[in-house]
């Protein structure tokens, strides 16, 4: 019995990544210079400076000129291309010169002349990676405003990005507010790995960490085995189980100990309740200074929690969100 608990608790220890720097180093801002996003793009890069390039991390905003940006169905001609960048660099000089000494870097442009939204975030998930970025920060605006070009380019990010989403709403701006990251976990591999990951912005913030979990029922792993399936909610689950309840449990003490190593306070929150995960992510999400971050990944029944969780929080939820999809196979 003694060496059958040893071997289970050194499986668990063994699924923790290695202990790693935990500052933030780098983040790229993924802005979009059109004239009706200036008041949003204004609001934002002040709160990126002050959060971040003026606590020592390089923001990187970065633009990808892409004809789906400008809802163009065409590709883009040698001398349009050129007229575009020259004007977008105009107009990114005006709104980042006041910032370039506090640590935002001038724009870099990725040139994708062919249109599809893919096309555009792959070019940007690769630029990413090789930047060693620690997240590319998006903002959304309300659906109807953001046409049909730049309502789809984060979803599409989140597919194509093995690089942590920071996707700020227009009316969240503000992130001095930012107290409480909600942690989403199914107790998977990849979550934990993305819990070391979310530990850093709760330094960076001074911020405490709820982890959550919720049981769901087996059926809905089979219900939502696709991938990313979209509006997924959940099948309606029993009351949790004491033996499930003390499983949780264990799980969640290996997670509250490691934001104890690094200093972060943080509680355990278990539920069994029948409401829908989407629906109390995104409740929790509208809260005042709250954050919902959790790891996504695609494919089979590996994430019984996670599966078709991310892309649906983007759609409906209007809060500040934290995706990871780096573990994603």
């Amino acid at each position: 019995m003694i060496l059958g608990d040893l071997k289970n608790y050194l499986n668990r220890k063994s699924e923790w990544p290695m202990k790693s720097d935990q500052t933030l180093k780098k983040i790229l801002w993924a802005i979009d210079p059109q004239p009706k996003f200036l008041k949003y793009n204004k609001r934002l890069l002040k709160s990126l400076s002050l959060f971040f390039a003026e606590r020592g991390v390089i923001v990187q905003p970065v633009f990808v000129m892409s004809p789906d940006i400008f809802q163009i169905e065409q590709t883009f001609s040698v001398a349009f291309s050129q007229k575009l960048e020259l004007a977008v660099l105009e107009e990114s000089r005006n709104l980042l010169k006041k910032f370039e000494q506090g640590g935002v870097r001038p724009l870099k442009i990725l040139r994708s002349t062919k249109p599809g939204q893919d096309q555009a975030a792959l070019l940007l998930s690769r630029f990413a990676r090789s930047q060693r970025a620690q997240c590319i920060v998006t903002l959304k605006t309300s659906p109807d405003y953001e046409g049909r070009g730049a309502g789809s380019f984060t979803q599409s990010l989140l597919f194509k990005s093995k690089t942590p989403l920071l996707v700020v709403p227009s009316d969240r701006l503000d992130l001095s507010a930012l107290k409480t990251i909600v942690f989403a976990t199914d107790f998977s591999t990849s979550s934990r790995k993305a819990f070391a990951h979310v530990l850093r912005y709760a330094k960076h913030f001074s911020a405490k960490v709820i982890v959550y979990h919720k049981i769901v029922s087996n059926m809905s792993a089979l219900i939502q085995s696709g991938v990313y399936i979209i509006g997924g909610g959940w099948i309606t689950s029993t009351p949790m189980s004491t033996a499930e309840r003390k499983n949780a449990q264990k799980n969640g003490a290996d997670f509250l100990n490691l934001a104890r190593q690094s200093k972060v306070p943080a509680k355990l929150t278990l539920k069994g309740s029948d409401v829908s995960l989407i629906d109390e992510l995104t409740s929790l999400s509208k809260k005042k200074g709250v954050m919902v971050a959790l790891g996504s990944e695609s494919g089979k029944f590996e994430s019984r929690l996670i599966g078709s969780v991310a892309l649906s929080l983007l759609e409906t939820s209007n809060g500040i969100l934290w995706i990871d999809r780096s573990q994603a196979k």
